[in-house]
């Protein structure tokens, strides 16, 4: 039961079944949400519906307006609600075996030991160093890896010469770029997406070829622009929001666009995605999945941060709406929210879901074949941080189930030595990861593969 009183007697009480009571006035508000109405966690309850979440921004706009105490009460109500659809840990992840792993890694900080702890049946390790701000990974039509710098200004190529394992030669393609960050390949065609601008180079070698083939919004608050080759042969575009919450003039922004990759114009796809840095196609819908990270200003646990699937036209809600149809502030109306597309799932807030990648690979263990790996970059948002792990999200019957620890141990009490960005599956079956922290690519692989 919690009870709290302001001095204008405001009061809000109830154990999640809120009563808020401003005065003579007394509205109830609705029952504790039951496991299965809680907004769509990894394991994917249905949402709560859009009444009940009405009712809770009814009782916290009343209690707004009536007395300035009753502020702490709205503020409550809407931080009660919130932390119900995203705090439930069974439904967030399940328990991991994992298993410790010492390496020894040069780091731009100095040569360092440390401890990864690996899923069983796991093993990792060291496939390049010294490549400073790594950001997203592609492998070219040859085999060799491509990799975007994004603070270097560079794109490189790493070749592993001897094939053992680790890339012992980088050559770089591209230099004194704003921003590279997205990269795919069209045939022999390598595509790079600065902040303001889609490159191509073809053949991809050869960075003498470089063309433009569109003109980005650039700058502000989001600066990178990621990119994914969609099954229609269209290129996909990831465009952040210029500000943490804010109405945009260019329409371009906090979506996604796509373009024909020999050139044309920007097509609108969805909007209202704050910044969808991962972007990977599903072999269970065939559809684009993506991370999206949820603005600042909240607080410790909110809003969530969510894994969004893709509808052309969809409406994802930022700035106004958060999580499964809430408003994102206490005097916001949900009503607003309600056409707005629901996450596939939600994460911890701040938690910072970046690069994702589906484990398709006839190498992979059956039992985790297919499953969606996400690379959480870990919060600088919170008082406590969280994150800095590579997860892996079982499906059952087509359905995301709770997720589990892959690899994890780059955050050691407060101190973060490296962070993971994006997981990448080459041919080979080997996972690749990328930590732009450390400036470290890893590789991931079943034990005797």
């Amino acid at each position: 039961m919690v009870s709290f009183r302001s001095d204008s007697d405001a009061i809000c009480k109830g154990s999640l079944g809120l009563v808020c009571t401003v005065g003579s006035v007394n509205l109830p508000c609705p029952e504790s949400p039951r496991p299965a109405d809680t907004a769509r966690s990894v394991q994917g309850p249905r949402p709560m519906s859009l009444e009940r979440a009405r009712r809770y921004q009814e009782c916290a706009q009343l209690a707004d307006r009536r007395v300035s105490g009753g502020r702490f009460c709205a503020l409550l109500l809407t931080l009660v609600l919130v932390a119900a659809t995203i705090l439930d840990p069974p439904s967030v992840r399940a328990q991991d075996d994992l298993v410790e792993h010492r390496l020894r890694i040069p780091l731009a900080s100095g040569t360092r030991s440390v401890t990864l702890w690996v899923q069983r049946g796991f093993e990792i390790g060291v496939a390049a160093t010294e490549i400073p701000s790594v950001r997203m990974i592609a492998q070219s039509p040859t085999g060799e890896l491509v990799v975007s710098q994004m603070f270097e200004g560079k794109v490189s190529k790493l070749t592993d010469r001897d094939g053992d394992g680790v890339f012992d030669e980088r050559t770089s393609l591209l230099r004194n770029l704003e921003v590279p960050h997205g990269l795919a390949f069209v045939g022999d065609a390598l595509y790079v997406a600065t902040t303001d601008q889609i490159l191509r180079l073809q053949p991809w070698w050869d960075g003498s070829t470089v063309q433009e083939v569109a003109a980005l919004p650039g700058g502000g608050k989001h600066v990178t622009r990621s990119l994914a080759l969609g099954p229609d042969g269209m290129l996909y575009v990831s465009i952040g929001s210029s500000c943490d919450a804010c109405r945009e003039d260019d329409n371009r922004r906090a979506a996604i666009l796509r373009l024909d990759p020999d050139g044309g114009t920007l097509e609108p796809v969805a909007r209202g995605i704050r910044n969808a840095v991962g972007m990977t196609w599903s072999p269970y819908d065939g559809r684009l999945w993506v991370t999206d990270n949820g603005r600042n200003d909240l607080g410790d646990e909110l809003p969530p941060d969510e894994i969004d699937v893709v509808r052309t036209g969809g409406d994802y809600g930022w700035p106004d709406c958060v999580g499964d149809r809430l408003a994102a502030r206490p005097d916001g109306d949900a009503s607003q929210c309600a056409g707005i597309e629901s996450p596939v799932f939600t994460l911890p807030a701040h938690i910072a879901p970046l690069g994702l990648a589906f484990y398709e690979s006839e190498q992979a263990p059956p039992d985790v074949r297919g499953d969606l790996l996400v690379a959480l970059h870990g919060s600088a948002e919170r008082s406590e941080l969280i994150g800095y792990e590579l997860v892996r999200v079982p499906f059952r019957d087509g359905q995301p189930a709770p997720y589990h620890t892959l690899v994890r141990g780059w955050l050691v009490g407060d101190d973060s030595w490296g962070r993971p960005v994006a997981p990448f599956v080459a041919r080979d079956g080997t996972v690749y990861l990328s930590d732009d922290k450390g400036g470290v690519i890893y590789w991931i692989r079943p034990e005797g593969h």
